[in-house]
């Protein structure tokens, strides 16, 4: 396992200020616009109206609101670009965790610059990827699905200063490698509702392989930002204010027990990558729960034939609703066997002492017969 901390590291959780207070106070603005234009328009009666529950409050009170939340988003987006730039020039790396797909793709703004080498993990179609193509010098999309590739490539292929691959980082560590290379910057998303397991040896595997020079990790994941938001709020502030550590007390410190629990609790040895999948740690929580967690956040498998096996196929009630679905439907996404689901796989209804029942099975019993 190596320390619990990995040496110069800043770990920092990034959203927009308020966000969902934020769209209230857009969605209040744009009511108050439509009602006083309705008083402005000529012949306009008023008679039979219901009155409002309470006076709706004027357009320049909300715009106010609105104005405030901007400035504050962009006094974050300051900060974060500032501390990025003083880790790096003191040789540590800054982790940004961010919450969903439009924090992710704002940190491209925040700190991404002409003389950037970037890698997009996890680049799907390529949209955040072309995103980051529009600053960097160089940007290279990587996933571990073919046809996920193959679309970037058609979507935005010809783009100089642009390059996709595929390229599973946690299972081909030749190729992990190369790709790294020269890559001082590092975009994440291998789904934001995936797993946090996942996330965390994606995490732990780029800060042991990571290349001279990484300044910047940036990982989307719902899970790992609310662990660390926890980890905050034990400690006296909370993600909705500037990423700033209390007075005299460095981030690197701050989160060093929060990275460390969270690394010795989900890469464990029950987590062996080598074992078999039913004595992985993910399915055997996921058996405990009655498979009933969100189909995304079971690990991405390939079926014999090296197509990604469909999850929603496999763990969701009502089955894969995509009636173009590209993923495979044949194989079992726990055992690779054929004719069930992984729900319903024989090994998930078996404990740990059955294990070689399952695998050498004792022969049937003769019928009883009246004697």
């Amino acid at each position: 396992m190596g320390s619990v901390e990995a040496p110069g590291l800043c770990f920092v959780a990034y959203a927009r200020p308020d966000a969902s207070v934020f769209r209230k106070a857009r969605k209040r603005q744009r009511r108050a616009e439509r009602l006083q234009e309705a008083r402005e328009q000529p012949g306009a009666s008023q008679e039979g109206a219901a009155e409002p529950r309470r006076p709706p409050a004027s357009v320049e009170a909300y715009t106010r609101e609105v104005a405030v939340r901007v400035e504050r988003h962009a006094a974050v987006q300051a900060h974060n670009r500032e501390l990025v730039k003083a880790n790096a020039a003191a040789g540590v790396t800054t982790v940004v965790i961010t919450y969903d797909t439009e924090c992710f793709r704002d940190y491209v703004g925040v700190c991404v610059g002409e003389d950037d080498r970037v890698i997009d993990i996890g680049c799907s179609y390529g949209v955040c990827t072309a995103l980051l193509a529009g600053r960097a010098a160089h940007t290279l999309g990587v996933d571990i699905a073919a046809d996920m590739v193959a679309a970037a490539r058609e979507r935005h292929g010809g783009r100089e200063g642009l390059a996709f691959d595929q390229v599973d980082i946690l299972t081909e560590p030749a190729k992990a490698v190369a790709a790294l290379a020269d890559r001082n910057k590092i975009w994440m998303d291998i789904g934001g509702n995936r797993c946090v397991k996942d996330v965390v040896r994606a995490i732990d595997y780029l800060l042991r392989a990571k290349p001279t020079g990484l300044a910047l990790i940036v990982v989307k994941s719902e899970e790992l930002y609310k662990s660390y938001a926890k980890g905050e709020q034990k400690r006296g502030f909370t993600t909705r204010d500037a990423p700033a550590a209390p007075a005299g007390v460095h981030p690197e410190r701050l989160m060093q027990g929060w990275w460390g629990a969270l690394r010795q609790q989900h890469l464990s040895a029950a987590d062996d990558p080598n074992a078999a999948p039913w004595e992985q740690a993910w399915f055997v929580r996921a058996r405990a729960k009655g498979f009933l967690q969100h189909p995304f956040r079971y690990p991405n498998r390939a079926a014999p034939t090296g197509e990604l096996k469909c999850r929603p196929y496999n763990y969701s009630a009502a089955g894969c609703k995509d009636p173009a679905c590209r993923f495979d439907h044949v194989h079992c996404h726990v055992c690779d066997g054929e004719g069930h689901i992984g729900r319903e796989c024989p090994r998930a209804h078996a404990g740990p002492a059955h294990e070689s029942a399952l695998s050498n099975p004792a022969p049937a019993k003769k019928p009883r017969t009246e004697g």
